[in-house]
């Protein structure tokens, strides 16, 4: 997924209404860890409520959280409903425990621009 919008085309060509959830971050120099993420804000919104990228960096900024990248991952109805905005929160909470401990494989990153980033794992002792 080279960049937001291609994710929004690709989760608006399913047939169940989902909502995406968001984890932003900022980035944190470990030392000779590398680079932590320490999540700051996380939400959802329901696919049809997203118009763009920029949409949702102007939400964060007037919110008043300040982060780097933002970990996306979506979340598919069933039957044609919509999940339930505690059924995303339970998600959400995983995704935050998940970044935590540095596993970022199963999200999309983008930058504040709407472009895909690509973080190389941990290795080494942790």
């Amino acid at each position: 997924m080279a960049n937001f919008s291609a994710l929004l085309e690709m989760a608006r060509s399913h047939a169940e209404p989902q909502r995406m959830l968001f984890v932003f971050a900022k980035t944190e120099d470990a030392g000779d860890l590398g680079m932590t993420l320490a999540p700051v804000m996380y939400n959802d919104w329901p696919l049809d409520e997203i118009s763009d990228f920029a949409a949702i960096v102007a939400e964060t900024q007037a919110a008043g959280f300040d982060w780097d990248i933002v970990c996306v991952a979506g979340f598919a109805g069933n039957g044609g409903r919509l999940p339930t905005p505690e059924q995303a929160d339970e998600r959400l909470q995983i995704m935050v425990k998940a970044i935590h401990q540095g596993e970022l494989g199963r999200f999309l990153i983008f930058d504040r621009q709407g472009e895909a980033v690509h973080l190389a794992p941990r290795t080494g002792p942790h």
